[in-house]
């Protein structure tokens, strides 16, 4: 059985996006470059539209996947000894798969999963529900 959770998207992602597809558009617009304009922008936005949903998180079995530019790292949860809500733009020392200022803090008990002692922000769009599931396959677990 699998589980997926979607990212949270905050707002401003989509005021960056905006900006560089205008940016890109209006630029060479301005030199009277409509052509250039068009293929600039849309692939800027392409490039952001790659990246945006290349981020999902998902549970199977007792793995955490953990999908980045769709590039995926697995994670034993029974390997994770402890989350924390997190809130802010200063992501101290994590491995970091973020949309979101807010975002959910996993340290692990065995360092070598990820060749890091580093620990793993993730923004997942229903927090509350994923650190619940992630308690329900290991109590052991701690929120901080």
């Amino acid at each position: 059985m699998k589980e997926t959770f979607r990212p949270k998207i905050d707002w401003w992602i989509y005021l960056v996006l905006a900006i560089m597809v205008g940016g890109c558009f209006f630029g060479p617009l301005s030199e009277g470059a409509f052509a250039a304009a068009v293929i600039l922008s849309l692939s800027m936005l392409g490039l952001w539209l790659f990246a945006v949903l290349g981020v999902m998180y998902e549970i199977r079995g007792g793995q955490l996947g953990i999908r980045k530019f769709y590039r995926w790292t697995w994670i034993p949860i029974d390997k994770i000894s402890e989350v924390e809500r997190m809130h802010g733009v200063y992501v101290q020392g994590a491995v970091s798969a973020t949309l979101s200022l807010s975002r959910v803090r996993l340290r692990l008990s065995d360092r070598s999963i990820l060749r890091s002692a580093m620990p793993v922000d993730i923004s997942p769009k229903d927090s509350d529900g994923f650190i619940r599931r992630l308690k329900e396959i290991n109590p052991g677990i701690v929120e901080k």
